[in-house]
């Protein structure tokens, strides 16, 4: 059993064009903002995205991953956070070996800025042109889900969060599709050696597509683990760190993680997942209060208690930086900081 709620997304999915939000979205709303509350985490089913466009972008970016390692390199990530990364590359967690994985990243900016970033799809037919089209799904949905969210938390202005993300897919902005290859582990693996560490996501949400492997465990309040079972036709949506800040706290970054060892059939098995990062226009503050001194907005946090949750570190980065950062700065640091380059 999941411990983590399932919320019906149909009434205001993608594929409706008209919905009404006070009767269809407000009470969704609620319900997910709930779970961002309680776990961080919720399922979405019925958003509208299927599972053919989901299938259809795995199958496109596995004929990538079953490249000649010599012929993937040529297409490796760049700064920009554009390209493939190589088992290793990315180290979430000091002390431990890189992870376990291999991913393609993509940028959203890419869509705007056609031409200016490298696809391989001299090697693999229709690649960007597959994953454009999923880029631009997502971001229907994420910006439904950024209302919902509004009329769940009873902000004064409903419309201020998606109008923050409105630029993802343009240039301004850090949002990013990374499609997720997890190769069988061998017998003999490093000490420490996990297929993705723990960690928490740097923006506002990200959207993720699991295959029926599963392995995704998320960390309770208690510091146990539950397990984030793979739910057929199912978006697992989690609040990210900047959403966390922006709230006081109010809305939870939960930790999660995949160890790949504990389970033998698992453990051989290839695992595909596809994350959508989801990040506001790159020059607005880190330091933006979301809630303020709106009483009714909090819910369930007094203004005290987000004072004090704001008044700590954002991912190591202390409060007086804080102030002085965009978000587009923000998360190019932490670029920087979690990956390593071949030697």
């Amino acid at each position: 059993m999941n411990d983590i709620p399932v919320v019906d997304f149909e009434k205001c999915g993608i594929h409706k064009s008209v919905f009404d939000e006070k009767e269809d979205l407000t009470p969704i709303g609620k319900l997910i903002c709930d779970a961002f509350v309680n776990c961080g985490f919720v399922y979405l089913v019925n958003t509208g995205i299927s599972s053919e466009s989901v299938t259809e972008l795995n199958e496109t970016t596995g004929k990538f991953f079953n490249l000649p390692e010599h012929l993937k390199m040529k297409y490796s990530r760049e700064q920009s956070n554009h390209g493939y990364d190589f088992i290793g590359s990315e180290r979430l967690q000091e002390g431990q070996p890189g992870d376990y994985k291999e991913s393609y990243n993509m940028t959203c900016k890419a869509v705007e800025a056609d031409g200016e970033y490298a696809w391989p799809d001299e090697q693999v037919a229709d690649f960007s042109q597959v994953s454009k089209a999923f880029m631009s799904k997502c971001k229907t949905l994420a910006l439904r889900i950024m209302d919902a969210i509004s009329l769940g938390l009873q902000l004064q202005d409903q419309k201020f969060l998606s109008h923050c993300h409105s630029s993802v897919l343009k240039r301004n902005n850090n949002s990013s599709l990374r499609c997720l290859y997890y190769p069988p582990m061998p017998a003999n693996i490093s000490e420490g050696q996990v297929r993705l560490a723990e960690h928490t996501d740097y923006g506002t949400l990200t959207l993720l597509f699991q295959d029926h492997i599963g392995g995704l465990q998320i960390k309770n309040r208690d510091g146990t683990y539950i397990d984030a079972h793979p739910i057929k036709d199912s978006i697992l949506v989690n609040v990210a760190d900047l959403l966390q800040y922006w709230t006081g706290g109010v809305l939870k970054s939960t930790p999660h993680r995949i160890i790949g060892t504990s389970n033998t059939a698992s453990r051989n098995s290839v695992r595909r997942s596809i994350a959508f990062f989801v990040h506001p226009t790159g020059d607005l503050p880190v330091s933006l209060d979301l809630i303020g001194d709106d009483g009714e907005a909090a819910g369930k946090s007094d203004a005290d208690e987000r004072a004090v949750f704001r008044s700590k570190a954002l991912r190591d980065i202390q409060p007086e930086s804080l102030k002085k950062m965009t978000v587009g700065e923000y998360v190019n640091l932490h670029f920087s900081r979690n990956y390593q380059q071949r030697n």
